[in-house]
């Protein structure tokens, strides 16, 4: 019976020798404090990478009771190598496991395996031969490719999946090919190709708190419309538990743009935002990529009462000179930084209806204003407009 499945086995790995396209199902789990990765193999052809100490080939087939053959690469003589599991003990070629090399294994049985393992920081140096190289992925789960390999751009001949499939994006844990031209030192971080740059930062709230899930772009155009909406926004990246950000960019000075449902606010170097977009922070990215961006931000939520069916307005955040305006609805809110402003109610042409009073209504003149002071917390107002002048 043992036999039997290895002979698939073979035909399964020989078919591959000769380059055909299989089929790998791989699912990678989030690696623990880039301590450890999982990733579940199914039965059949899997890729991953090992990710472990240096160790001998019989060492994975002890954590793995339903792996029945490894395949690897060997990159320095450009050919595989094979290891098999038999009653007799392994049989094969493949004799060391070593950090950063690329596997395809081979499951019997019926049932996935999740294997979980260490991930070393010997595994994200990968020794590049001349050639091609079977690797395991170290860095960033699910980081694009072409600015994952940003390092070897240079050398670069060609980077596939397995079966020689195209490879948009690269998964912690797995492995894939890579050809290059000359041997290289591969340190597996993330670097963006020659006429790119990456912007880096933290999104947090007023008292320092990481702001997760907030869309952060930068801005292709500088041009903004009369109803304070910018033109060219381009979602780059989503801001994850720790608040974090990363985004590529070409080589230029950029704004960043921070979007919150139907707002957005700005990054500017002192406080950490603004709403106006004239008075956002331009990024220096001509020479160097840039890290360090902390963006802070407080949310004004205005809830709207009053408000009568067709009726257009607007409302406004008001500091100084400048307004920020966003349609009027039973609630908006604003993102804003430490500081003083007011709230205006405004007609579709942009003339003043009223400010916001303090007790829920609205005064025509700016010094009768209930100034609204952002410091740590978020603030929540309530504002009638069933007394408001028409707009006709």
């Amino acid at each position: 019976m043992a036999w039997r499945c290895l002979s698939r086995v073979c035909l399964a790995l020989f078919a591959l020798a000769m380059g055909l396209a299989l089929h790998a199902n791989v699912e990678t789990v989030s690696a623990q404090s880039g301590e450890t990765v999982t990733t579940a193999l199914q039965p059949g052809l899997n890729l991953a990478g090992w990710t472990e100490p240096e160790a001998p080939a019989a060492a994975i087939f002890e954590v793995v009771p339903a792996l029945e053959a490894v395949y690897a690469w060997d990159a320095e003589n450009q050919r595989y190598r094979l290891a098999i599991r038999t009653d007799a003990g392994l049989l094969g070629d493949l004799e060391t496991l070593t950090p950063g090399m690329g596997l395809w294994l081979w499951l019997g049985g019926t049932g996935a395996f999740k294997w979980k393992r260490p991930l070393v920081g010997e595994a994200s140096l990968v020794r590049l031969r001349s050639g091609w190289n079977f690797v395991a992925w170290s860095g960033e789960d699910g980081a694009p490719t072409d600015h994952s390999l940003g390092q070897i751009e240079g050398i670069l001949a060609s980077v596939a999946g397995g079966g020689g499939r195209a490879l948009l994006t690269l998964t912690r844990g797995g492995a894939f090919w890579v050809k290059v031209s000359v041997d290289r030192d591969w340190p597996q971080q993330l670097e963006p190709p020659r006429h790119r740059r990456l912007i880096k930062g933290l999104v947090t709230d007023l008292s320092g708190n990481p702001e997760a899930g907030v869309s952060v772009a930068w801005l292709s155009t500088l041009d903004r419309d009369r109803h304070g909406e910018i033109a060219g926004k381009e979602v780059r990246d989503v801001t994850g538990s720790d608040g974090s950000f990363e985004i590529m960019v070409p080589r230029g000075h950029h704004r960043i743009a921070v979007i919150l449902g139907g707002t957005n606010g700005y990054y500017e170097y002192q406080r950490g935002l603004t709403p106006f977009l004239q008075k956002a922070t331009r990024i220096d990215t001509q020479d160097f990529s840039v890290s360090g961006i902390l963006i802070r931000y407080g949310v004004i939520t205005v809830n709207i009462t009053g408000l009568r069916r067709g009726e257009e307005l607007r409302v406004g955040l008001q500091e100084g000179g400048s307004t920020y305006y966003v349609s009027a609805a039973s609630h908006v809110e604003f993102m804003a930084p430490q500081g003083t402003f007011l709230i205006g109610v405004y007609c579709p042409d942009f003339r003043l209806v009223g400010y916001f009073d303090g007790d829920g209504g609205l005064v025509n003149d700016s010094q009768q204003a209930a100034p609204i002071i952002m410091e740590g917390a978020d603030i929540s107002l309530a504002l009638s407009v069933s007394a408001a002048t028409t707009c006709r």
